[in-house]
């Protein structure tokens, strides 16, 4: 990531972080290096969700299955926690689909290798790619979150594959984030809100509602991962200020380099 021009164009701007604390680390880094001030609270959280016996049988019968795939980093370190749980083994002959970097990495570090990533983060792109890398009535198994759409799953249907579904975590909000939400907007007036998923816009909004402090969006900024994102903030009629094109947090933090350069000029 290359933030050496233009260090620091966030000079004195507050930034509000609402991701999850394991997953913030690098997004507080990157403001601190453009000489932002960030701030965290998390929006969401995850925690590993109780299996269905649909989700049992599979997970006990994966080897009959062609491919899985994993939609975030979140799905594989649960999906790994039940597989430990049941003293399965990760079949090594099954090829592996992954959205997004990260993902990736993650599933790296189980020392698996995927053998399929999309050109765009997406389970619409993942689904549309996929068609070609695979056969028709192949058996697929997507692992992904309560809260992710079935994208992937709906084109690979729509191609002719077998698809069965395991959801291996669950996100929510902590119940403390909305006093400490609350207690930060009105300490500190912020100058740019980050948001990471439809997950923590629709917290954010909740909880604005819920509080009547719904007037917090003059003269600020929005910044955003992801066209899902962007479209949820479209959802409440909130402007999008920057939103990459690469769904990265590396990317991010470089638009928004580019973005306050250039409103300087």
């Amino acid at each position: 990531m290359t933030l050496n021009k233009g260090q620091n164009v966030l000079l004195g701007k507050k930034c509000l972080i609402m991701r999850d604390v394991s997953q913030a680390n690098s997004l507080i880094k990157g403001i601190r290096a453009l000489g932002g001030i960030p701030f965290l609270v998390p929006l969401i959280s995850f925690r590993k969700k109780v299996l269905t016996s649909d989700e049992i049988e599979t997970i006990n019968n994966l080897a009959r299955f062609n491919w899985i795939v994993f939609t975030s980093q979140n799905g594989v370190k649960f999906f790994m926690k039940h597989l430990t749980e049941r003293n399965i083994m990760f079949p090594k002959h099954i090829k592996v689909a992954a959205i997004g970097k990260k993902t990736k990495q993650c599933l790296q570090e189980f020392h698996i290798s995927p053998s399929f990533v999309p050109n765009k983060f997406t389970g619409d792109v993942l689904g549309l790619e996929m068609k070609e890398v695979i056969n028709k009535n192949e058996k697929i198994c997507i692992v992904k979150g309560n809260l992710a759409r079935d994208a992937a799953g709906w084109e690979l249907r729509k191609f002719g594959a077998d698809v069965h579904e395991i959801i291996s975590y669950e996100t929510y909000l902590p119940e403390e984030s909305k006093k400490q939400l609350l207690q930060t907007l009105t300490e500190h007036r912020m100058d740019i809100l980050i948001f990471t998923s439809p997950s923590t816009v629709d917290h954010f909004m909740g909880i604005l509602k819920e509080y009547q402090k719904e007037d917090i969006f003059k003269e600020i900024w929005i910044a955003c991962i992801g066209p899902v994102t962007k479209k949820a903030l479209r959802k409440f009629n909130l402007p999008v200020h920057i939103c990459p094109e690469v769904y990265t947090t590396d990317q991010l933090l470089i638009d928004l380099k580019n973005f306050f350069i250039h409103d300087e000029k």
